[in-house]
């Protein structure tokens, strides 16, 4: 898995939505991009990529952009308390990009 998209070829399957600099990191948790599928689904799931300490995760944490929580832990409460206090203003920016772009 790369931790740098930039080097990587996109994918035609995935829609990415760049997150970083749209919300503070808070305590060294930091939000990078939200990948969603093209097709029937993109608007229900997201798969959120973050880094914690300024180190990525090498997995990402899904999100369900109708309901505004995370569905997978952070594998730290302080994180995990973190994360879904940010979620609905996440998922929101998530939706209003997709919807934006009209995949």
């Amino acid at each position: 898995m790369g931790k740098e998209t930039s080097k990587q070829k996109p994918r035609k399957d995935i829609i990415i939505i760049d997150l970083a600099g749209q919300f503070p990191p808070e305590d060294d948790l930091q939000f990078l991009r939200a990948e969603l599928p093209k097709g029937r689904y993109r608007y229900f799931l997201a798969l959120v990529r973050y880094a914690h300490s300024g180190v990525e995760s090498p997995m990402g944490v899904r999100i369900d952009l109708d309901k505004r929580v995370f569905l997978d832990d952070f594998n730290s409460p302080e994180i995990e308390k973190i994360a879904q206090k940010s979620a609905p203003a996440l998922s929101s920016y998530i939706a209003s990009k997709v919807n934006k772009k009209n995949l």
